[in-house]
């Protein structure tokens, strides 16, 4: 049984933390029902009967010491903590809480957090100098991400997920139906709601935001239902929006405390949620409604970055016509928000994936370990895993090179560490069931590399390793180069170099138009890109905004003619996928941690494909044949394999 404290902002009223607590409460009994859990709250009687879990006081220091003490793992857990914003004591607070943990040994791992704004020189030192001695730091924006990285926090630590409320099970919105009624709400109206908070005392914002209501009412006849995510704060704040309107019979203000399960049903039964609050926006979108958000802080507009929305504006400025002008048409359907829904779809993916990631953390730290397929929680032994498959496919690439007598080990050995992150880690894919609706696809255009991909197919389990003997042999389906038809696993036949990637944009464009979660990827050769067709498809990729295309150059720098800056130079290779709206991203691509975030960074970019540009060495784990051209297309002896295999396996 894991012992676990959780910190952070948590029975202070605050709806949008409370749901992040019970999310991470949920993530956790989900895989370990009987871990002990502790949180750290303002309200621990409040916070006990709530959530079901111990509770100590904030400031309750004996109680504090023993619990850490005791636990196994420390989870500093989601919202804006660490911000001098409004309050430097809170980040000390915090802070101090993880170097205590971490003073006693503990493992400590940051949660969704949403980073800043820190302007102060001493809370960004404070910051960087702790957060340096974390285990793990997983932030829920990418302007988070860049924010610890120019405040020197290091990079290997870093990945961004999204915000935790994601990972909650969606709510049965007929009892927010059957909540509003009861409170004299009629049904079968279009309603919208409304989140505020009290920023500034900001009047004209008020003015602005109840003009547009007033329209609204008038043009469509929709109720407007103000609902608290603070309690009684934004109570206030609402009656004072209303009172612009004339407290007008349409207007309704909930003024009651409401359960995280409470505030999903209500966001259901709304038709556009306008929000000032972080998590009514989050609510909304995950009930599948429209948001529309005002922005206060720079984490309302980092959310609405990533469904691919921007703030209708600020509590400084707001615009009454536009904020009219775009409510009408998420009412009359006029604007394509189903992006915006699809983008929901993924990031509830990426985030209950960080949830399992940080589960598995404490696992760990405990000692034990989940049954969790192929993935394993603590990085150090993840890394093993993957350092054991890459050197299994690399061996048997050159043996079954070896026994085929031809084939192409350079180009293959070098993307050995590649394959084994995806099919051991990254890709959605099922060996026992290959045409998997919904599964990640693989597009190995550089086709000729073909022993790479049937040595992780194989160690995959998708047929008998055995068969690696048989390649290139007649009546047996590892053919030189990649057959959908006969091998299982393959998802493209490829082998005239260049035809790959564009059949990779095919499969992306589809995926897109069935509003699938499953993501491409496509691995290109440096010398490939010497064909005219990759740019074409590179083109085509940018225009339709393929987000969910992950594309690979292998840059070892030889082909079968040598150099290629000699034969025919593809460089700058950044530039020019750059040029064509492309996300870009240069790796060492035989580092796992390198080449994991670079992937994790692609799943958050919203509006184009990505490149993953791996900068690699030909041949890579054989000596004799690292950086040697000569290698491309020629088959080791008998006597060369035994050597290059006592190499690998040393």
């Amino acid at each position: 049984m894991s012992k676990i404290v959780i910190s952070g902002y948590y029975g202070f009223g605050n709806a949008g933390d409370e749901a992040m607590l019970s999310a991470i409460i949920t993530a956790i009994r989900k895989e370990e029902g009987d871990a002990h859990i502790t949180v750290i709250s303002g309200h621990p009687a409040q916070t006990s009967a709530k959530h079901g879990v111990e509770a100590v006081g904030t400031f309750a220091g004996p109680a504090i010491l023993k619990a850490l003490m005791d636990c196994d793992l420390l989870i500093s857990g989601g919202g804006s903590l660490l911000q001098d914003a409004t309050s430097v004591k809170n980040v000390y607070y915090y802070l101090s809480i993880m170097s205590l943990a971490k003073l006693l040994g503990k493992r400590v791992v940051l949660y969704a957090q949403g980073i800043g704004p820190l302007t102060k020189p001493t809370t960004r030192w404070a910051v960087k100098s702790v957060l340096n001695r974390m285990d793990l730091i997983t932030v829920r924006d990418l302007p988070s991400q860049g924010l610890l990285e120019e405040i020197g926090v290091k990079s290997e630590l870093v990945q961004v997920t999204a915000d935790a409320v994601l990972t909650m099970p969606i709510a049965d919105a007929s009892k927010g139906e059957r909540r509003l009624q009861a409170a004299g709400l009629k049904p079968g109206c279009r309603r919208i709601g409304i989140a505020v908070r009290s920023w500034k005392d900001q009047v004209a914002y008020r003015k602005a935001l109840a003009g547009a209501l007033a329209a609204l009412h008038q043009s469509h006849q929709v109720e407007v239902l103000f609902i608290p995510m603070s309690h009684p704060e934004d109570t206030e704040e609402g009656k004072k929006v209303a009172a612009y309107m004339g407290n007008a019979p349409y207007v309704h203000l909930l003024e009651e405390s409401f359960t995280t399960s409470q505030f999903l049903e209500l966001a259901g039964a709304v038709d556009i949620m306008i929000g000032v609050r972080l998590h009514a926006l989050v609510f909304a979108s995950l009930m599948g409604k429209p948001v529309v958000g005002i922005s206060y802080d720079p984490k309302i507009d980092a959310f609405l970055h990533m469904i691919e929305q921007e703030a209708m504006g600020t509590m400084e400025r707001l615009d009454q016509d536009k904020l009219y002008a775009r409510l009408v048409d998420l009412l009359e359907g006029k604007g394509d928000y189903q992006h915006s829904f699809d983008r929901i779809e993924s990031l509830r993916k990426i985030s209950v994936d960080n949830g399992l990631q940080i589960i598995e953390d404490a696992a760990q730290a405990h000692g034990g370990q989940y049954s969790s397929g192929e993935r394993i929680g603590a990085a150090g032994e993840e890394k093993v895993l993957l350092a054991e498959k890459a050197k299994a496919i690399r061996v048997s690439i050159v043996k079954s090179v070896t026994g085929a007598k031809s084939g192409h080990p350079g180009g293959s050995l070098s993307i050995a560490d590649l394959m084994a992150l995806l099919y051991f880690k990254e890709m959605n894919i099922d060996p026992k069931n290959p045409q998997m609706d919904g599964r990640d696809r693989l597009v190995l255009s550089k086709g000729h590399a073909a022993p790479a991909l049937y040595s992780a197919l194989a160690e995959k389990g998708y047929f008998p390793k055995d068969e690696l003997n048989h390649l290139r042999k007649i009546d047996h389906m590892l053919q030189g180069h990649p057959d959908m038809k006969h091998t299982p696993g393959v998802d493209m036949s490829t082998g005239s170099l260049g035809q790959g990637i564009s059949a990779a944009c095919g499969m992306a464009l589809a995926g897109k138009l069935d509003k699938s979660l499953a993501r491409v990827y496509a691995i290109l050769g440096d010398g490939e890109l010497e064909e005219g067709q990759v740019w074409e498809a590179a083109m085509f990729a940018g225009h339709y905004k393929l987000n969910n295309l992950t594309a690979f150059v292998d840059f070892n720098g030889l082909q079968i003619d040598g150099d290629i800056t000699k034969v025919l130079s593809p460089l700058p290779i950044p530039e020019k996928f750059v040029a064509f709206q492309w996300h870009v991203i240069e790796v060492n691509g035989h580092d796992f941690d390198q080449l994991h975030q670079a992937i994790e960074e692609a799943k958050t970019v919203t509006d184009k494909p990505t490149c993953i540009v791996m900068h690699t060495v030909k041949g890579k784990g054989v000596s004799a044949m690292e950086g040697q051209a000569g290698w491309h297309g020629k088959a080791p002896s008998a006597e060369e394999c035994v050597e290059f295999v006592k190499e690998l396996e040393a």
